[in-house]
């Protein structure tokens, strides 16, 4: 005879292939959802540190192995210890920036002596384009199960943005062990999948007992297989029931438990014995009788809560399921319970809530600073007062205070100290080295002192007696004031009653609060600093003003002078002169030779002094006289000027070397004066010659455009060179050349008021080059 228990039915089949269809879906499903849920968190874990972190202390580093020497490393490298300390299940914390399209790290939790520590500025050789893309496109980023050297890993990147610029300019990673990963991810979707797949278990179990009874009635001689097969099935059920992760019981329809598994009772905090003939209908929490009777009733009960259990003096909090069990024509012969401890998720939920809600209080704390102007503008006591109320109340303690240092640090002044309980400001409290060295010698090495316990840390043990016990303080919270490169002052938190424990959050906000200090320090220094300036502004005003006024006057009183000199002084030269020529057209016969020549002296002195005064009055006037800048056509006003000197070169041999000359500006007349006093010069010092000749060129460059004039003419000394532009120098006697010895110094202050240089060279006997340049 066939055995009947070895044929499946085809509807069996197809709903054991449903079941099965939906248990994978199921399982696929709540793996999805974990492993996201999963994600989440650690982006949001990975967000809140990233919203704490000092970008200002992270702009310092520039990816250097200098950078190991800086504060902001130091401080950085303990906050990512801290952070790997906090998180338990992360292996790796690391801050990492790109230069030229290569990866490099800035910072990261390992010790310095490990073999997986990264110093700043090792390159990052495995980086892969995930790890650069939020530098692409600023976007956070979960990497899954990627390798490297130190191993595979599920990482979580979240780009660090300058807050001014919004660029990206490094990014956080967080790494976890791919193996330990998906362990945990395994552990959790077998956690929440246990439910379904007991109760899978437990109706694939009810479907082979129906069919077995089934065929025990109409196959007697089978009787032995199948209850072999029914002894082997129910072991199966056993090891199920005792060695499932979650706990497990079982009550008949009266409600009394009839079995447990130990993770139930550990889960309870009681012992089997205890709990097996407990009646759950007559527990005194009226919400989970409630559940187990909706079970007995034919449907699900679902409990979520806190259970204080009464075999044993403890509470738990649970997550239980009850389901009913042996339901065979509408009877219902019990049910099945499944319950989990709960605590360790509900804790590390308020542990990330908690955390969200100090980054919150903490930004927009920031953010209200950054916009009071009162902080921003206000003198040094008010800009400090409204600081201190402000973080007090985002960390939530009872004192915060901002201290400065003297010059030599040995002693620390209260600028502002703000009592939460009393809303009340004070300062002038002084603190001496002398009194507290170790609290100056770790505040100078070290960013920060978190202190839990104040009394009994040695850093700030010293204040015990005379600060923290009379105010009643058990944790400080100091944060080092930096400012350009020096140590300026210090931010201290205080917390009274109960020991905190200070969060690295807590501690990064400490720092920003202190950079904002050290910038509003700046800021004063600045705007005194620029009222200075403006004071300054004023009184050069003033003195220009005073300075013109004077110069006008003294214009003045120079065209008073000029007028005197061109009038007064020369008018008894005239009558020298005039009446000398009238005594010499009526006298000259009767006088001797050498009465007629010292007469003639006497009328050519008078005449030269004439001209000498109205050099003078041209070269004083020099100055006065305002520049009109046009375009000059050089060559052209060459030729204008040689053909006024035409009277001086008449019958003489004189040859002119007109190079090609660029155009330039300036002002005509003034320029013209120029090329007249040089051509004329040129002409008068080349007459003892009989062939002379003049060469007339120029040079340029990107800035200026250089003109000379060279003759073969008489020459002069280059020791006396200096002496040629001055007034009245002359390097040749009268006799032999004619002048005043004011045209050269004409020329040199015509040719420095547009901006150019004059220079000269000779050699006696053999020739002078005169050059002057204009700017173009």
């Amino acid at each position: 005879m066939e055995n009947p228990f070895n044929k499946t039915s085809l509807p069996e089949k197809l709903l054991l292939l449903v079941i099965v269809v939906l248990g994978v879906i199921f399982v696929r499903y709540t793996w999805k959802r974990i492993e996201n849920e999963q994600f989440e968190n650690i982006s949001q874990i990975a967000r809140s540190i990233v919203a704490t972190l000092p970008v200002e202390d992270l702009k310092m580093l520039e990816a250097k192995t200098t950078d190991i020497e800086k504060p902001q490393y130091k401080a950085l490298k303990k906050r990512l210890a801290a952070i790997i300390r906090v998180n338990g299940k992360a292996r790796f914390a690391y801050i990492y920036t790109e230069q030229n399209g290569k990866i490099y790290f800035i910072a990261d939790s390992e010790p310095v002596d490990t073999k997986d520590y990264s110093p700043p500025g090792q390159e990052y050789t495995e980086a892969n384009a995930e790890d650069k893309q939020p530098f692409k496109d600023g976007k956070e980023l979960i990497t899954i199960r990627v390798p490297d050297r130190w191993g595979t890993w599920t990482s979580a990147l979240i780009p660090i943005k300058d807050s001014n610029t919004g660029k990206t300019i490094a990014v956080f990673g967080m790494d976890f062990n791919s193996k330990s990963w998906d362990g945990l991810l395994f552990l959790e979707v077998m956690q929440s999948s246990v439910l379904f797949l007991l109760l899978l278990l437990a109706f694939i179990f009810l479907l082979k007992i129906g069919t077995k009874n089934k065929l025990l009635k109409f196959e007697i001689a089978e009787r032995n297989q199948a209850e072999a097969m029914l002894r082997e099935s129910e072991e199966k059920y056993r090891l199920v029931f005792e060695y499932s992760p979650v706990g497990l019981l079982y009550y008949d329809q009266s409600g009394v438990i009839v079995a447990c598994n130990d993770n139930f009772a550990k889960i309870i905090g009681s012992s089997r014995e205890k709990l097996v003939g407990l009646n759950m209908l007559n527990l005194p929490d009226k919400k989970l009788v409630a559940s187990v009777q909706r079970a007995l009733d034919g449907g699900e009960g679902l409990f979520e809560g806190e259970y204080h259990s009464v075999t044993a003096d403890k509470r738990s909090s649970v997550r239980a399921l009850f389901a009913p069990v042996g339901v065979t024509g509408g009877h219902i012969q019990g049910g099945i319970g499944i319950i989990e401890n709960i605590a360790e998720r509900l804790h590390a939920g308020e542990v990330l809530v908690q955390s969200q809600e100090r980054a919150r209080k903490q930004r927009n704390a920031i953010a209200r600073i950054a916009v009071d102007e009162v902080i921003s503008f206000g003198d040094l006591a008010t800009s400090f007062h409204r600081l201190t109320e402000e973080v007090a109340a985002a960390l939530n303690v009872e004192r915060a205070s901002i201290w400065l240092f003297s010059e030599d640090k040995t002693v620390l002044e209260c600028i502002s100290l703000f009592e939460n309980k009393t809303k009340k400001h004070s300062s002038g409290t002084i603190l001496k080295y002398a009194d507290y060295p170790r609290y100056f010698t770790a505040i100078k090495g070290e960013s920060r002192i978190y202190a839990s316990d104040a009394q009994n840390d040695p850093r700030t043990s010293e204040f015990t007696e005379g600060y923290l016990v009379p105010h009643g303080i058990a944790s400080m919270l100091d944060a080092a004031v930096q400012a350009e490169g020096d140590l300026k002052g210090v931010v201290c938190f205080e917390h009274t009653a109960e020991k905190r424990t200070w969060h690295t959050d807590e501690e990064s906000f400490a720092s920003t609060v202190a950079s904002i200090v050290a910038q509003t320090l700046a800021n004063i220094k600045r705007k005194k600093a620029e009222k200075e300036i403006i004071e300054l502004n004023q009184e050069l005003d003033h003195r220009v003003k005073q300075r013109t006024t004077e110069l006008e006057e003294a214009n003045k009183e120079l065209e008073t002078f000029s007028y005197s000199v061109s009038h007064d002084l020369k008018a008894p030269l005239r009558h020298i002169k005039g009446f000398i020529d009238l005594f010499l057209e009526k006298k000259s016969a009767e006088l001797t030779d050498e009465e007629l020549g010292y007469l003639n002296k006497i009328s050519g002195s008078a005449t030269n002094m004439s001209l000498l005064i109205d050099a003078i009055l041209s070269f004083s006037r020099l100055s006065q006289t305002e520049i009109r800048k046009t375009t000059i056509r050089s060559n052209a006003m060459v030729q204008q000027v040689l053909k006024y000197c035409e009277p001086d070169i008449h019958g003489r041999n004189i040859i002119f070397n007109v190079a090609a000359l660029p155009d330039v500006k300036g002002d005509e007349e003034l320029i013209r004066q120029v090329w007249t006093n040089l051509l004329s010069n040129a002409i008068k010092y080349t007459g003892k010659k009989s062939e002379a000749v003049v060469d007339i060129g120029s040079t340029s460059t990107e800035e200026e455009t250089t003109f000379f004039v060279k003759d073969n003419g008489a020459g002069f000394n280059m020791k006396y060179a200096e002496k040629l532009f001055g007034m009245f120098q002359r390097l040749h006697k009268s006799r032999d050349f004619e002048g005043v010895g004011i045209g050269l110094a004409n020329v040199n202050r015509i040719v420095r008021r547009h901006g150019g240089t004059c220079r000269a060279e000779g050699e006696t006997d053999k020739g002078a080059a005169f050059y002057f340049s204009l700017p173009k």
